[in-house]
C-alpha cells in the first residue's frame, strides 16, 4: 500500500471486489528505506485501522513485522543497498552486465538475510510487542452484510 498515491480509492476498490465476509491480507514498512520509484506512505497501527474502517471492511488482526532488532538489519539492509546498489531501474535492469551485477549483489546479501531471521527470533523472545517494528501485517474482512460507510 505504500506505493499506491491514492490509497482510499484502493480500498474502495478492494472492498467492490471482495465478496461478503471475504478476506484481504496486507504487508506494510513502518521503519524502512525509501524504496522503488514510487514510494508515498508509511502506514502506523492506528492509521492502519482508521482507513481501513474509513473504507467498509473490519481489521481481523493487526501484527507487527519484527521489531527493533528487526528494524536495525533491515535499515542496515537499506543501507548496503543505497550505496552498493544503482538505484535506476534497480531488479528491472536492462542489460547481462547490470543483471549480473544485482546477481552478485543478491548472493553477497545472503549474510544479512541470515542475520534478519536471528533479528526476528529475537525480536520473539525479548521485543515481541516493539513500537520500533520493520511493519505490519493486516487481515481485513469485508463484512457479511453490506457496509454503507465505504468510500
Amino acid at each position: 500500500m505504500e506505493h499506491i498515491p491514492d490509497t482510499n480509492m484502493f480500498l474502495s476498490e478492494v472492498y467492490r471486489v471482495l465478496k461478503p465476509g471475504g478476506y484481504a491480507v496486507f504487508s506494510v514498512p513502518f521503519i524502512y528505506g525509501k524504496h522503488d520509484c514510487q514510494d508515498f506512505y508509511r502506514w502506523t497501527s492506528q492509521g492502519l485501522g482508521r482507513v481501513i474502517k474509513q473504507n467498509g471492511m473490519d481489521v481481523v488482526v493487526l501484527k507487527n513485522r519484527g521489531g527493533v532488532f528487526l528494524s536495525i538489519i533491515t535499515l542496515i539492509s537499506n543501507f548496503i543497498h543505497s550505496k552498493f546498489m544503482p538505484s535506476e531501474n534497480g531488479w528491472r535492469a536492462n542489460g547481462i552486465g547490470r543483471k549480473m551485477y544485482f546477481g552478485f549483489m543478491a548472493i553477497a546479501m545472503l549474510p544479512i538475510i541470515f542475520l534478519s531471521w536471528f533479528a526476528l527470533l529475537l525480536d520473539l523472545i525479548i521485543d515481541r510487542d516493539s513500537a520500533n517494528t520493520s511493519g505490519f501485517i493486516l487481515f481485513t474482512q469485508k463484512p457479511e452484510i453490506e457496509n454503507t460507510s465505504s468510500t
